[in-house]
C-alpha cells in the first residue's frame, strides 16, 4: 500500500479560452498534445466563448480527448477561467492563452516547481514574442509588476529573450501562461468573472498575495506568444477594460490610502485628455466611460473588499509595499 496523492491530485489540466479564433486555437492545442509529460497525466479542457466560427466543431474533430465546455455567451477571458475552474477537480491547473504556443516540455518544467515551493500559489512562464522587433527575439513577460498607482506591467517587456534570468519572486503571473494550485485559488475567491478582460491575472495576484501565498516565475518553461492576436491591444475595447479593472482592482485589494488618490485623479486627467482634442479626446472619452463603469462596478467590489477573511485584510499594507514606484 502507497501513499501516493489521489488521482486528480497527480493530474494537471490545462484550460484553454476561446473565442472566435479556430485558427489560433488549434495551433494552440496541437502545441500542447505533443508535450513531453505523458499525456495520461495531462487532461485538456477548452472554454469555447460562444464563437460563431466553428471553433466548437473544430476541437470536438481534432482533439476528441479534450473536454470542450460551450458557454451560451461570450464571458471574457475571465468569466471562462471561472467557468472552467468550476468543473475542474485537479489540483494543479495549467492556463495557456490561445495565441500561445509553448515549448515541448513547457509542461514538463512547470509541473517540476510544484512541491518545492509549498507556500507558492502560481508559477508564471516565461512568455516570449511570437514575432521578433527590429530584429531580436524579446521577452513579453516574466510575470506581473504593479505600481503603486495600480498600473500592472509585464516584467521585463521587450528586454532581449537571452537576457539573464531575473528573481523567481514576482508579484503576480501573467495569464498567458501559468501553473495554478487550484486550493489556494478557490480559498482567495477564484477568477473575478466581472472583469470580463484584463487585469484577472493581477487581481487574482494580488488576492493570492492577501491570502498568504507567492507568485514564482519558471525561466525554463517558454511560450511564444502573438501578443494582442486574440483581443486587439491599444483598441478601444482594451482601453475601457484596462482602465475600468485597474481602477476596479485597486478599489478591492489596496489600502484605502493608495486608493483615494488614484480615483479621484483619474476624472480629471480624462478631462485634461479631452480638452487637449485631436486624438486625445478619443482617448479621454474612453477614460470616462470606464470610470462610469468602474463606479457601476464599485458597489460590488466594496462588497467584496469588506468580505475578505480578516487575515487577508490585514495583509494589505504588508502586500502593498511590494508595489513599485508609479509608472506615470
Amino acid at each position: 500500500m502507497t501513499d501516493d496523492p489521489p488521482r486528480e491530485q497527480r493530474e494537471v489540466t490545462v484550460v484553454v479560452i476561446t473565442w472566435e479564433a479556430r485558427d489560433l486555437v488549434l495551433r494552440c492545442l496541437t502545441a500542447l498534445a505533443a508535450q513531453t509529460t505523458p499525456a495520461a497525466r495531462v487532461r485538456l479542457h477548452v472554454v469555447d466563448n460562444a464563437s460563431h466560427d466553428g471553433t466548437a466543431e473544430a476541437v470536438a474533430r481534432d482533439f476528441p480527448e479534450a473536454t470542450l465546455q460551450v458557454l451560451p455567451t461570450n464571458t471574457g477571458f475571465a468569466g471562462g477561467c471561472s467557468a472552467a475552474l468550476a468543473q475542474i477537480a485537479s489540483e494543479w491547473v495549467v492556463l495557456v492563452n490561445n495565441d500561445a504556443v509553448v515549448a515541448p516540455d513547457f509542461l514538463e518544467r512547470m509541473l517540476a516547481e510544484r512541491h518545492d515551493h509549498p507556500q507558492t500559489a502560481a508559477w508564471t512562464a516565461r512568455v516570449l514574442l511570437a514575432a521578433d522587433v527590429e530584429g531580436t527575439a524579446r521577452v513579453n513577460s516574466t510575470g506581473v509588476v504593479v505600481h503603486r498607482d495600480g498600473n500592472g506591467a509585464d516584467r521585463d517587456y521587450l528586454v532581449p529573450a537571452d537576457a539573464p534570468g531575473p528573481p523567481a519572486e514576482v508579484f503576480g503571473f501573467c495569464g498567458a501562461a501559468v501553473l495554478l494550485r487550484a486550493s489556494a485559488v478557490r480559498a482567495v475567491g477564484g477568477f473575478d468573472a466581472a472583469y470580463f478582460l484584463y487585469y484577472e491575472d493581477t487581481d487574482l495576484s494580488w488576492r493570492l498575495r492577501l491570502g498568504g501565498w507567492d507568485v514564482r516565475y519558471v525561466h525554463g518553461a517558454v511560450v511564444h506568444h502573438e501578443h494582442g492576436a486574440s483581443s486587439g491591444i491599444g483598441s478601444p475595447r482594451f482601453r475601457y477594460y484596462n482602465e475600468r479593472n485597474r481602477l476596479t482592482t485597486l478599489l478591492k485589494d489596496a489600502p484605502w490610502g493608495a486608493v483615494l488618490p488614484v480615483v479621484l485623479r483619474h476624472p480629471v486627467m480624462s478631462a485634461v485628455r479631452i480638452a487637449r482634442g485631436g486624438p486625445e479626446r478619443a482617448v479621454g472619452m474612453t477614460r470616462l466611460r470606464a470610470f462610469a463603469g468602474f463606479l457601476r462596478m464599485a458597489p460590488r467590489t466594496v462588497a467584496q473588499r469588506r468580505g475578505m477573511p480578516p487575515a487577508m485584510r490585514a495583509r494589505r499594507r504588508e502586500v502593498a509595499r511590494l508595489l513599485v514606484s508609479p509608472s506615470g
